[in-house]
This record gives structure tokens, C-alpha cells and sequence, in this order.
């Protein structure tokens, strides 16, 4: 049909190729011509047209929809494809991770008491880079008036920013967990650039694969679950922390960090008589579902062996308490009260019988239940051992748990490591530490407040080290009669997303009375966040303008926010709580009706059965 239809034009080309004379091309033509316009009648409405015919087959129309269909490609501006991507793209980049150990036995003339920001202070790169640090000192001074008109700015400044940024090449962290007592410290650290002359003593050198994606995102709805157990430390394998991770890996879900002991959650009666462990749980939008089962299994599990006093489940950031019955005191309803450091410090709770503390640090490959795994082998092959003080979170595709036990008699020459690799052999684990210490070398916390400093940054280096310098003298101003208040990092957890946005959760003592700080509200929250960022931001810039640190890489310091307040418990929960339910974006709302989640009406917000 095609080469019919093509026919006419073909042979008029060749009639028009030859020398023909006379009535002949003008006869070919028109005869041709018609022959054309017969071969386009019959296609369009002869019998040979498409759909011509009763037994024809139908033409196939193609049209657009008004509604462009976008359902399949919405996966790519999740938020967990866009932190998957990033994490995707920093693939193959070396970290380098250490574990540190500050205790009062290690040869070093640095007084006893563990500081984190000497600590990161030792971290130097480079020769080289020291030198061109070194080399702006004369620029600095030479460009004053360029830096700020105001000199007396300028020379606080330079005072204040300029002598660190020049002693040392600030380190750049992408990941930091640190816990200790009054007089030790344990400290996981990762650097991206290895640092000259480190570990320094009582430190090793962690391995990481930097061709592992990291194990969780940012893209998961937290969940915070607080435990209450008695003041007395448990056995591990009794403990209702080890219930709980097994509960979790049952189910299958992601831990991002826990802590015993934690702050108190709430006020009241019940919270002085038990010690809080707190377990930070992602959810993606899908496992949202598995929240009903696991709080089901895990209200079952502590009711049925009475490892727990009280529960309590907070299923978004700002959002309320929710109680979770499992047989312990009730309620009591009450104000916040300041949390001090001393309610958090375990040596005080051991008995008088004496006994041994064993200090730990565990790292190893993260994936899913491995830290119910690590702490079941050790209750097995080590059924004496009693719980004290833990702290974990997944950094950097590694699973890290700083431990502290207690063990009263003999406890022989059990190595963790060798129970490690026999129970867990190909998991990556490494012992970084374990050794047996006494209350002395633990020392005891005084009751000190602790101040809740909230920093979040674009990753650049020194971040950390700008917030812990700028905090010091605003405290100072904030306290002037107090000499120094500035007690040393209590805790701290420093995390980096995809997105090269730094996140920092530290806990400071500030060595003042518990009266001097009660009544604090916004206004003296307000002026230490402002001159505290401040000072960092004014170091940023020294540095960017030093040259040390690429303004164009980093971007401006502007977007630094610090937030400071004092750790204080919540309000205690009332009889009449609210029901927590979820969004489909794994996002918490408040829901005032049990049937919302339960179509029985049984009043119990955690109960799922019969949910929509």
C-alpha cells in the first residue's frame, strides 16, 4: 500500500529526469496526478480506510489526561530518597573514628577531670596548615578596620577567636557520642581528615567502611519511650532495657540512640524513686504500623516480670506524655523540677558491699536488633553483671555503646571481646575498651544543673569547638559573680545528615547552686543563645576569612542556631491523657477520642486492636 501510494510521484520524477518533448510529460502528468488523488480518496474514505468495514478493528485514539500522573515518580522528593541520595553521594569518603578514654590512670599531666573540649582541642591536622594559620596573624591585624569598624569588636575578636583558630587546625567531626562520670569520660569521635599525632593515650583507632550507607536517615518520625526501673541496679538479663531491645528487633524497628540514665521525663512522686532509660525509635511512614504491636509486646513483657515501674511514650518532639500501664505507681500529677547531675550519677547507687565497675565501649557495623544481640551474649557468659549506665547511637553506619557495670565478688578473666566474636562472629564488633575500675577512680558528681544547649550548623570544621568556646564566656556573663560556672560536658551526641547540616545535643554542669538558676526564663536563655552564637559566628568568619576553612564550599556562618535551656522533668501525666495517633507522614496529632484508635472503646491509647 505504501509503495502504491508512492508510485505516481516516483514515476513523474523520472519522466522529469529524460528530455521529453511534445504532449507526453503533460499527459504523464495529469494521469498521474489523478492517480494520486484516487490513492488518498480511497485511504481517507474508500474501502481500504482504517476502520472501514463492519468487522474492522477500531482506531486507537491517543489523548493527554488533565491530570499529568506524577503517583510513581513521588518516591524521588521523599524526604527518605532525598537523605538516601546524600548519603549515597558522600559513599566511599574515608572517615576515620577513635575511641577515646579519659580516666585519672592515663600518663598525661592534663588535670584529672575529663574535658571534651581539651580533648578536641589535640586534634591538628597538618603542619602545613598551621602555617598558613600562623601566616594570618599579620593579615588580621592588618585588616581591622575591614573586619568590623567598631575596633574594640575587632580586639575581642581577635582575643577570643583568634588565639584558638591559631594554636590549632579545628577538627572536622562527623559524628561524636560522649558519657562519663565525675571523673572519667568515654568518648567516640569521626573525623573526616585523620588527625596528626592521635589517638592521644588511652585512645584506638575504630575501622570503618567507608562504602557503607549509614542505617538510619533523617527522614524517620522519632518516637521517644522513657522505662522507669527501680533505683537498685538489675541483673542484665532482667534488666527492662534488655526487654525492650528485644521487643524492638522483634518487630523490627530502627533504635537511633538510647540513654539509662536519662533525665526524668516526669515530675512527681514515682520519678525520685526510679532510675529512666530513654530509647529514641525512627519510623518511615510504612512502619508506622508496627507502633501498636511493639508497645503491645512491650506492655506485656514489663508487666508480666515487674522490671518496670512506669512507661512513658512521646510520639513527637513537642508533643505530650502518654502513659503506659504496666502494673507500677500510678500518676502524680505535678510541676516540672530542675534535673541535677547528681540524679544521674550511678556510683552513688551501688550498695555498700563494695564490688567492681567495669568501663566498656563496644563499636561495630550497625543493622537492625545487633544491640540486643551484643547485651544478650554478655548476660549469658557473664550472668553477674548488673547494668549501671549506657549509652548508644547508630553514627556513621556504626552501631556505638558506651557501657558501665556493676559486679559485686570475683569476676574472673572473662574477656567481652572473645564472647563477642564467638556469638557474633562477621558483625564487625570491636572492643575498644574494657577495663575494671572502683568508685574512686569513677569519682562522684556533685548537684550541679545541667544546661540542655542545642546546637545546629552547616557542617563546616570546628564547628563543635566554636559552640564549646563561645559558651564558656557567655556563661560568665550570664553568672558574673560565680567565677567560672563552665563545668565540662556532661553528655553529648553530634550527628550529620545528608544534607551537611551538623547537629549537636550536649549537656554541660554549670558549678552554681540550684537556687542561682531556678527562676531562669527566656530572658537570660535569650542573651547567653545571643552572645553565644554570637562568639561563634565572629570565629567562623575569622576563620573563612583566614582562608583556613572555604567560605565557597561551606557557605556563609549565618545559619548557625544555638539553644540553650535547663534540663527540667515535664509535667507529671494526668488520669485524663490525650490519645496519640499518627499522620501518614509519620507525624504525631492529638486525637481527644480512645475510638480514634480503638473501635471497642476501651479508653487505651496504645491499644491498635480494631484500629482503622
Amino acid at each position: 500500500m505504501i509503495v502504491a501510494s508512492l508510485l505516481p510521484t516516483i514515476v513523474l520524477a523520472i519522466l522529469f529526469a529524460f528530455t521529453v518533448t511534445g504532449w507526453t510529460p503533460i499527459v504523464a502528468t495529469v494521469v498521474l496526478l489523478v492517480l494520486q488523488a484516487w490513492f488518498v480518496v480511497t485511504l481517507t474514505w474508500g474501502p481500504i480506510a482504517p476502520g472501514a468495514g463492519a468487522n474492522a478493528r477500531p482506531v486507537r485514539l491517543l489523548r493527554t489526561e488533565e491530570g499529568m500522573g506524577y503517583a510513581r515518580a513521588g518516591v524521588l522528593h521523599a524526604e527518605w530518597w532525598r537523605s538516601t541520595t546524600g548519603s549515597a553521594l558522600v559513599t566511599g569518603r574515608e572517615a576515620h573514628a577513635y575511641v577515646i578514654w579519659e580516666h585519672p590512670d592515663r600518663p598525661t599531666g592534663q588535670p584529672l577531670e575529663p574535658s571534651l573540649h581539651r580533648l578536641l582541642g589535640t586534634a591538628i591536622q597538618s603542619r602545613a596548615q598551621l602555617g598558613r594559620a600562623a601566616a594570618f596573624t599579620t593579615r588580621l591585624r592588618a585588616r581591622r578596620t575591614e573586619l568590623s569598624p567598631n575596633p574594640a569588636v575587632t580586639e575581642e575578636a581577635e582575643a577570643a577567636v583568634t588565639e584558638p583558630a591559631l594554636a590549632q587546625w579545628p577538627p572536622n567531626l562527623l559524628a561524636l557520642l560522649r558519657s562519663g562520670t565525675a571523673r572519667e569520660a568515654l568518648t567516640f569521635v569521626v573525623f573526616r581528615e585523620p588527625p596528626r599525632d592521635w589517638p592521644p593515650p588511652g585512645g584506638i583507632r575504630i575501622p570503618i567502611d567507608p562504602d557503607r550507607l549509614p542505617a538510619t536517615d533523617d527522614s524517620r518520625a522519632p518516637v521517644d519511650i522513657w522505662v522507669g526501673v527501680p533505683l537498685a541496679f538489675t541483673a542484665l538479663r532482667e534488666h527492662a532495657l534488655l526487654a525492650t531491645l528485644d521487643c524492638a528487633a522483634t518487630v523490627g524497628l530502627f533504635l537511633h540512640d538510647m540513654q539509662l540514665p536519662a533525665p526524668p521525663p516526669a515530675a512527681g512522686g514515682p520519678s525520685h524513686q526510679c532510675v529512666w532509660s530513654r530509647f529514641r525509635i525512627g519510623l518511615l511512614d510504612d512502619e508506622i504500623r508496627l507502633l501498636g504491636p511493639f508497645l503491645r509486646e512491650l506492655r506485656s513483657r514489663l508487666a508480666s516480670d515487674g522490671s518496670a515501674s512506669r512507661v512513658l511514650v512521646r510520639t513527637s518532639s513537642q508533643g505530650s506524655l502518654h502513659e503506659l500501664p504496666v502494673g507500677g505507681s500510678p500518676p502524680v500529677a505535678g510541676g516540672g523540677r530542675l534535673v541535677l547531675a547528681s540524679d544521674l550519677d550511678v556510683v552513688p547507687m551501688a550498695d555498700h558491699s563494695g564490688g567492681s565497675w567495669r568501663v566498656l565501649a563496644i563499636c561495630a557495623d550497625a543493622h537492625a536488633g545487633l544491640e540486643y544481640k551484643i547485651l544478650d551474649a554478655l548476660a549469658d557468659r557473664a550472668p553477674g553483671l548488673r547494668l549501671a549506665a549506657i549509652s548508644h547511637a547508630l553514627l556513621h553506619g556504626t552501631t556505638v555503646l558506651l557501657l558501665l557495670c556493676h559486679q559485686t565478688g570475683s569476676y574472673g578473666n572473662l574477656r567481652v571481646a572473645d564472647v563477642l566474636a564467638e556469638k557474633l562472629p562477621g558483625a564487625g564488633v570491636t572492643v575498644a575498651v574494657d577495663e575494671w575500675q572502683t568508685s574512686a577512680q569513677l569519682g562522684r558528681i556533685g548537684p550541679d544543673p545541667l544546661l540542655r544547649v542545642r546546637a545546629r550548623s552547616q557542617d563546616r570544621p570546628g564547628m563543635l569547638l566554636d559552640v564549646l568556646n563561645a559558651l564558656r564566656p557567655a556563661l560568665r556573663t550570664a553568672l558574673p559573680q560565680e567565677g567560672d560556672p563552665y563545668g565540662g560536658v556532661w553528655h553529648a551526641l553530634l550527628t550529620l545528615a545528608a544534607g551537611r547540616a551538623a547537629t549537636a545535643r550536649i549537656s554541660v554542669r554549670l558549678k552554681v547552686g540550684e537556687d542561682r538558676v531556678r527562676d531562669w526564663d527566656d530572658a537570660e536563655f535569650g542573651g547567653i543563645e545571643r552572645d553565644a552564637r554570637s562568639r561563634a559566628l565572629r570565629a567562623t568568619a575569622v576563620r573563612q576569612a583566614s582562608g583556613v576553612v572555604d567560605a565557597e564550599e561551606y557557605g556563609a556562618p549565618e545559619n548557625t542556631v544555638i539553644t540553650v535551656g535547663l534540663i527540667r522533668s515535664l509535667p507529671a501525666v494526668g488520669a485524663n491523657q490525650r490519645q496519640a495517633g499518627f499522620t501518614r507522614r509519620g507525624r504525631a496529632v492529638v486525637r481527644g477520642c480512645a475510638g480514634s484508635w480503638c473501635r471497642r472503646g476501651c479508653g487505651r491509647w496504645w491499644c491498635r486492636r480494631g484500629a482503622r
